[in-house]
């Protein structure tokens, strides 16, 4: 419950020039480059690495941000109350889905999307873009020799906060260069389907 408040009061601090709170993926939206929410996400870096952080760290030598929907995703779990000891607060999704497969943080645990309904409060993820001798499938990525799971794998993933019938909503970051509210089919049994952008 604490996780969807935050999704609530995030979306609209986002779009409050606006007034929305809710925007498919293909709706205009406010940009990261735009200087009022260039610095909200600035603030997500913060308050994830603390308040010396060096952000230039944040910041490509063009100046445009590093990828941040991670730090938004830690964002939100460190405003939601979990820890160092629950949740490992990172700038790359796949820190904190090895911890989730390696068992290291308690209450946090990885579960088959394939059979497995997502409920609100769930992170729901997905590799992002072709990867050479990623596994696919989760009983492989379960699986991943100690060694492999040391290299940078790309992901992506999103915070539950509605499930409705045969789609859910979700909230992201760094989707369109901003927080976006996305909904997501569900089959009949209230499972994920997978689609080529996201292969849950």
């Amino acid at each position: 419950d604490r996780m969807c408040r935050l999704r609530g009061r995030r979306t609209g601090r986002w779009d409050a020039a606006t007034n929305v709170t809710e925007r498919r993926r293909d709706e205009a939206r406010g940009q990261e480059a735009e200087p009022y929410l260039h610095a909200r996400v600035l603030l997500y870096w913060i308050g994830v690495k603390g308040p010396d952080y060096p952000l230039r760290r944040t910041r490509f030598d063009d100046g445009s941000l590093r990828p941040w929907s991670a730090i938004f995703i830690s964002w939100l779990m460190r405003n939601a109350g979990y820890g160092d000891r629950q949740f490992e607060a990172s700038e790359l999704h796949w820190h904190y889905i090895r911890a989730a497969l390696d068992g290291s943080r308690p209450g946090l645990e990885a579960r088959d999307a394939a059979v497995t309904p997502p409920r609100p409060g769930d992170l729901i993820c997905a590799p992002r873009d072709a990867q050479a001798e990623a596994p696919s499938g989760f009983a492989q990525w379960a699986a991943l020799p100690l060694a492999q799971r040391g290299r940078i794998w790309t992901w992506h993933c999103d915070l539950v906060v509605q499930v409705d019938g045969a789609e859910l909503g979700a909230i992201g970051g760094n989707i369109s260069e901003s927080v976006t509210w996305t909904r997501t089919p569900l089959d009949e049994g209230g499972r994920l389907i997978p689609t080529p952008e996201r292969p849950w």
